[in-house]
């Protein structure tokens, strides 16, 4: 954005204004004006009893050939609808699951959890809220070929997404923004959640999303 579309001070009407009009900018520069949406198509793919809440594994698609996997954490006896919580990770994350307290997959993983109080996920839906943690693009699951393998789960793929992406007018932000916009539309869809209230949770690239 160039300098003149700068916000120059105002009450909250000129806030709002400001950001209706910056809004179109900023999607062109994230590249969100080549995405292309499809249908969710959701399935879960499991289930598993946890300590207080179910951990379910779901995957959406983002755009046509594109799948994001995440976790969706339900507290035990729910008893109406809450607000949901995103809870997303950061670099070094191995994704999705160090949010969702996978202490279980390596002893690496498990020591970064603990020395980085990892598991807000797992925190928040034991306060009460339904969690959706999703992999990122790079991260996780989302890894590209040659970082797969557990060897570099903690690894990330963003600089080839990067290096990949730029040429076309797209960039990883933007792609981690665009599937985030569309996990909300799966959220509006599950049961456990209500309202117009949103919690979001981020570490570090987390904080960026």
């Amino acid at each position: 954005a160039s300098d003149r579309q700068r916000f120059a001070g105002g009450d909250a009407a000129a806030v709002r204004a400001w950001q209706e009009g910056l809004r179109p900018r900023l999607r062109q520069l994230l590249g969100l004006n080549y995405m292309t949406k499809t249908d969710l198509a959701p399935r879960v793919t499991e289930r598993v009893q946890c300590d207080g809440y179910t951990r379910e594994r779901v995957e959406i698609d983002t755009e046509p050939g594109v799948t994001m996997p995440l976790y969706v954490l339900v507290p035990d006896n729910l008893q109406a609808p809450v607000p949901p919580v995103l809870a997303l990770h950061g670099h070094g994350s191995g994704g999705k699951y160090a949010p969702a307290g996978r202490r279980d997959i390596t002893a690496e993983l498990a020591a970064k959890i603990d020395s980085h109080n990892y598991d807000y996920g797992v925190q928040a839906v034991r306060e009460g809220y339904v969690v959706f943690i999703p992999d990122a693009r790079g991260f996780g699951e989302r890894r590209e070929r040659e970082d797969w393998g557990d060897d570099h789960l903690l690894d990330s793929s963003c600089k080839h997404l990067a290096h990949m992406g730029l040429p076309l007018g797209l960039t990883v932000t933007g792609m981690w923004v665009w599937d985030l916009i569309v996990l909300l539309d799966y959220v509006a869809t599950r049961s456990e959640t209500a309202g117009r209230k949103l919690g979001c949770i981020g570490f570090s690239g987390g904080g960026l999303q």
